[in-house]
């Protein structure tokens, strides 16, 4: 091989490094949540954890049923693999 050709080789398996890297962190245990229903690519889903209700949102949301306490959106975790769905609804 010349040269370039390992210079070429080098710069694509780094450049794919954090790919690689994401791959296997995806199967370590942790919290992953696949989101459904999103209507298009343009603006952001966030996200936020807490472990204890200081902090929690109690916004005054507009919709019909209101946003949750933190109680209600309270989940047990035991730092196992937690697969969870959220099917959005506009």
């Amino acid at each position: 091989m010349s040269v370039q050709a390992v210079a070429w080789l080098a710069v694509l398996v780094l450049a794919n490094l954090p790919t690689l890297a994401w791959a296997q962190s995806a199967s370590c245990p942790g919290i992953h949540v696949q989101i459904l229903n999103i209507r298009n690519s343009t603006g952001t889903v966030d996200c936020a954890l807490f472990d204890v209700p200081i902090g929690f949102p109690i916004n005054d949301a507009s919709a019909l049923l209101g946003a949750p306490s933190f109680a209600a959106a309270s989940l047990a975790y035991d730092g196992r693999n937690l697969e969870l769905t959220i099917r959005l609804q506009y």
